[in-house]
């Protein structure tokens, strides 16, 4: 079950309001100014019309898919369906592709949507796997000096032997100077934190980390969601992402009320998604963290809108968000804390780079040389150690040891870098911005290294304080729940919330530059930084078996940098500088005007900004232009309201946000205009992709290059390429690759369903070449190379016989991780076809071996026989070479074989009686065989208890030339003794051997029965005392004499026969000679 988000589109006029809205909403001198909207508010003020929503909903149930809600925005509209019905629906269809050994769920053409919606529907998102990660890491130690048993506290020396150090919240509000604040009163008391997560915690977890850090109790208040799933107790990372943020917020902002907002996958939507959107559109905490995201690469273009929409709402009502930056330095794609892969490429957190959320990247300690200098020897009240504020670097552990003593090379730094969708936003200005013409992250930093990991309680990774055990904490996940708790600080102390804290960030870092510690070369104590080689003063990777040859990420510079974004905060001094009151100046506003909106590369333009509001004409100061955050020129004076620079030549090609911000005077108040854009083309490239083999077979893979050709005197091109699987119309991304000396190498991208594809690259220019793309290469996508192979019949058979064949499909060369092949067998003979086709069975392994059910041939001469494979989706279909199968002019018939010729049986005896024989069908016979047997006596002389035989099978049914065993089990009596009797009459026998005189007595006491009650006991008596026997009820007798025979008696020994006769029903088909055994009776 897929869970797709239709996001609907404002109209134009609609979508420039609310942009508007936004920015009014963070201009201190705007009637707007934090002035929040409720989600019906953006619904009804600047949502699509009810009815162009009715009509989505209408056209997707129709579809077969099940409308679960429409946001009251009316921007989120959320179905759920199967695959194959969401394919059906938006005219594509889903495949696993492979990329670095990694199997990713995906449409394979964009989706199509009816003409008629094509100005409603933005955007459609879920239909590509993009799993959203916690990005934290969790370790468990024994508390230095404790001795691990219940009830253990901390020693006083919380320092483990290899002198990492662990952040208790008593040490970071010294470090990141809170506590001045935390006097003052402010605690975020009142206000509420909205953490986004996917799993409960548990309470003791919670309970004994305050306890042991001296915090008062705050019992987080868990929220389930009205459509979500109550995850529990996840027992997974999610729990410990869940520990870990509630820890930081209410270890930063001990007053503040955390609502842990959690849910499970619910109608086939990520819980984190179902928890944020629940935040947003109903429960509308005034902060919201989420410390989980995923790489922009793969997300695509769908997914960066939905969340950058989430979050613009968010913003509206007065919602801060947070995001943790990733945990994989500059490879935000590979998992963090892991060996990296040995083809690496740049990418950010899809989510962190809205321009609506505050993305929160890591730093580290530089407090190696001397730690001394940062920490006490002993612990106060919290286990508090450290002495004050300690020097920062850059997040970058790329060494660890594993479980065997060996150093090994992992992904661990703090995600950055620019966004491949998201513009800059005309906020983000300032000291070290790039001029790259995108979203930029992170913003900022707190400490996420495990060097100085943060103290918790997590009974689950080991962590367990009530057992002398701690958990510490690392990653961006703990930087981000720590802004989202100051600025709950904020809050307080401002009595508002803030909305999208990023414009007032980059404003009080650019006026009050001692709110942040700003992270530099020098502060990370890196004497020889390169990028090359990851360091603290660096977001690079390793490679898989070394420092060098990783991924080269971002230096740490003054000010800015994509490393650590601002900084960190001096947490006192931002808030008095964030809650400084609005001036009251006359409000301003400005827009911006560029002469030519597109220019080739060398080519000049100018721009001109013009104020306005009240008596503006008079306005005096200046204009400072920027293009992507840099300044054009100097300042430029503002005369009657207007500044207007130069004609400025631009070289470089690309596309530039242009901004200006005025400074204001005595009267009037500065302003920051809008940004503009302007495009600057540069060398047309020539673009062309090579594959690695333009057929590939299904399920196998290739790499694709890219060459961008140098143009004469000009440099060799740079920047990235990405590598499209194209239609006629449609295009789906599947990597993105690097150039290096003008080519670009895809990693082995896999195909898992058969057919023709073409590929292209598409490259997407630097500073002075435009981007390009090349042409379609065609590949070819084969279906398995099965081999139908055919036995060769066992022998001939009769006329009107039949004959059952084997066939083994299999690849060639064969191959282990093929898929199991399905379709149908046909036989054919001479060309025409033997009965139906016949379906291969169910197997585990790609190779299957299937014999068809017996076909009859009623013509004598030679078959040629051979059998076709009808092939299957992933399959190629093929035909055996052809077997020869002759058929005689004499029918088939039926054989039984004894396996001995003779059997030597003691008589009596219960055991080594029996013979065995085999009924064969010869020359294909095929039907049922009834058996019977007798014994006959080969002497003369008269026998006494004559053997007997049975069958263990009186029919058995015989096909092929195999044969169908039958036991025959020979019967014969033991000797025994027997009575002989004489009588007038001769001699007799009485019950089979009884004595006469018992017989005579039993005759008597019959007889008695007819006598007076008072003569039976005298009758009886006299009965006794004879010798005789009563001959009968008239009381006359007749003498008996009886004497034992001298031999025993059984059956009599000798020589037998046993004959097995055989009969069947089948026409045309004579009886078999019987099958005769020897029997000797000993």
């Amino acid at each position: 079950m897929l869970g797709v988000t239709v996001l609907l589109s404002r109209s134009p006029e609609s979508q420039a309001a609310f942009t508007k809205m936004l920015a009014d909403q963070q201009d201190p001198q705007s009637a707007n100014y934090h002035h929040w909207l409720t989600p019906q508010q953006v619904g009804e003020l600047y949502g699509p019309t009810q009815h162009d929503v009715d009509a989505v909903t209408s056209w997707l149930s129709g579809q077969g898919m099940a409308v679960s809600d429409v946001t009251p925005s009316r921007i989120f509209v959320h179905v759920s369906a199967p695959a194959s019905v969401v394919g059906n629906a938006f005219g594509t269809s889903f495949r696993y592709f492979a990329i670095n050994g990694v199997r990713r769920f995906s449409t394979v053409s964009d989706p199509a949507i009816p003409a008629a919606f094509a100005a409603v529907i933005g955007s459609i998102s879920g239909l590509s796997e993009t799993s959203l990660r916690p990005m934290s890491r969790m370790q468990s130690m024994p508390m230095p000096g404790a001795s691990n048993e219940a009830g253990s506290g901390p020693s006083p020396e919380f320092t483990a032997p290899s002198g990492l150090h662990y952040v208790t919240p008593g040490d970071f509000s010294i470090i990141f100077d809170a506590q001045p604040s935390y006097n003052a009163g402010f605690t975020g008391a009142g206000q509420k934190v909205a953490i986004i997560g996917r799993s409960r915690v548990v309470a003791t977890d919670i309970s004994e980390f305050e306890t042991n850090t001296a915090l008062a109790s705050n019992v987080p208040n868990t929220i389930i969601p009205t459509n979500g799933v109550d995850p529990g107790i996840t027992g997974t990372g999610d729990q410990g992402e869940a520990t870990l943020d509630v820890d930081r917020v209410i270890g930063t902002a001990p007053g503040v009320q955390a609502d842990l907002v959690v849910s499970g996958t619910a109608g086939g939507f990520d819980g984190i998604y179902v928890a944020a959107q629940y935040e947003v559109q109903t429960l509308r905490d005034p902060v919201m963290n989420i410390s989980f995201g995923s790489c922009e690469v793969y997300a695509g273009p769908s997914n960066v809108t939905l969340w950058d929409t989430l979050f613009a709402q968010a913003a509206s009502e007065g919602i801060s968000v947070f995001v943790s930056s990733a945990d994989s330095g500059a490879a935000t794609c590979d998992p963090q804390f892991s060996t990296p892969p040995a083809y690496q490429f740049q990418s950010v957190n899809y989510i962190c780079v809205s321009s609506y959320a505050t993305c929160v990247g890591a730093t580290e300690f530089a407090d190696t040389a001397n730690p001394a200098q940062y920490w006490t020897t002993a612990n106060g009240t919290g286990m508090v150690s450290a002495v004050g504020y300690i020097p920062e670097g850059a997040w970058n552990e790329p060494t660890e040891t594993n479980s065997t003593g060996a150093t090994i090379y992992v992904a661990a730094s703090g995600g950055g870098g620019a966004s491949i969708y998201v513009p800059k936003p005309a906020w983000q200005t300032g000291t070290g911005v790039p001029a790259d013409g995108a979203r930029d992250v992170p913003d900022m930093s707190f400490p996420g290294a495990g060097h100085d990991g943060y103290y918790a309680c997590f009974a689950l990774g080991g962590g367990d304080c009530a057992k002398g055990y701690f958990e510490y904490f690392s990653g961006t996940s703990a930087a981000a729940p720590t802004m989202a708790a100051v600025t709950a600080l904020l809050n307080q102390k401002t009595g508002v919330s803030q909305g999208n804290l990023n414009p007032l960030l980059y404003r009080v870092a650019a006026a009050t530059p001692n709110a942040f510690h700003d992270a530099t070369q020098a502060s990370s104590g890196v004497a020889n930084c390169s990028t090359a080689v990851p360091s603290m003063c660096n977001n690079s990777t390793p490679s898989p078996t070394g420092l060098a040859g990783g991924l080269a990420g971002f230096g740490l510079t003054t000010g800015y940098d994509q490393a650590t974004g601002l900084g960190s905060l001096d947490i006192t001094n931002f808030l008095n500088a964030a809650a400084t009151p609005a001036s009251t100046l006359t409000a301003t506003t400005m827009v911006v005007t560029e002469s030519f909106p597109v220019i080739a590369s060398g080519k000049t333009v100018s721009f001109t900004a013009t104020l306005s509001g009240t008596g503006v004409s008079s306005a005096t100061g200046t204009v400072q232009f920027y293009a992507d955050g840099n300044a054009l020129g100097s300042p430029v004076a503002v005369s009657s309201g207007v500044a207007m620079t130069p004609f400025l030549p631009f070289t470089a090609s690309g596309r530039f946000l242009i901004t200006a911000v005025y400074s204001g005077d005595g009267s009037f108040a500065s302003t920051t205009a809008p940004g503009i854009q302007l495009t600057v083309t540069g060398i047309t490239p020539s673009v062309s992709i090579t594959a690695g083999t333009a057929t590939i077979p299904i399920g196998g893979g290739t790499t694709f290059t890219a060459t961008v050709v140098q143009a004469a005197g000009a440099p060799v091109p740079t920047g990235i390429v990405r590598f499209l699987v194209t239609t006629s119309t449609t295009s789906t991304y599947v990597a993105t690759a690097p150039l290096s000396g003008g080519t670009a190498t895809s990693p082995v991208i896999g195909f898992s369903a058969s057919g023709s594809e073409t590929v292209r690259a598409v490259y997407l220019g630097d500073s002075i070449y435009s981007s390009g793309s090349s042409f379609p290469l065609p590949l070819t996508v084969q279906k398995i190379q099965s081999v139908a192979q055919l036995a060769t019949p066992s022998g001939a058979i009769g006329m009107g016989g039949y004959a059952a064949f084997t066939t083994t499909v299999t690849s060639l060369p064969y191959n282990g991780a093929d898929p199991v092949p399905t379709g149908t067998v046909q036989l054919f003979s001479n060309g025409v076809a033997l009965g139906a086709p016949f379906g291969l069975p169910s197997a585990t392994v790609p190779s299957v071996m299937v014999t068809s059910l017996a076909q009859q041939f009623s013509v004598a001469g030679t078959d040629m026989i051979t059998a076709v494979y009808s092939g299957d989706a992933s399959w190629a279909g093929s035909t055996s070479a052809a077997v020869t199968l002759t058929v005689l002019t004499t029918p088939p018939s039926i054989t039984v074989t004894p396996a001995s010729p003779s059997i030597s049986v003691s008589a009596g005896a219960t055991t080594n009686n029996t013979a065995g024989l085999t009924v064969q069908g010869v020359n294909g016979f095929l039907g049922g065989v009834n058996l019977t047997c007798a014994v006959s006596y080969n002497g003369t002389a008269t026998i006494s208890f004559p053997p007997t035989c049975s069958l263990s099978s009186t029919s058995v049914s015989l096909s092929g030339s195999a044969g169908t065993s039958v036991t025959v089990t020979v019967g014969t009596t033991l000797p025994h003794r027997a009575q002989a009797h004489t009588s007038s009459a001769g001699l007799w026998r009485v019950g089979g051997g009884l004595p006469g005189a018992l017989a005579g007595t039993v005759l008597g006491a019959f007889c008695l029965a007819f006598v007076p009650r008072r003569r039976r006991l005298m009758s009886l008596l006299s009965m006794l005392l004879v010798t005789g026997v009563l001959s009968g009820c008239g009381g006359s007798t007749v003498p008996v004499t009886s004497t034992p025979t001298a031999t025993p008696v059984g059956t009599t020994t000798g020589s037998y026969t046993v004959t097995v006769t055989a009969t069947t029903t089948v026409a045309g088909i004579a009886a078999p000679s019987p099958a005769t055994i020897a029997l000797t009776v000993n």
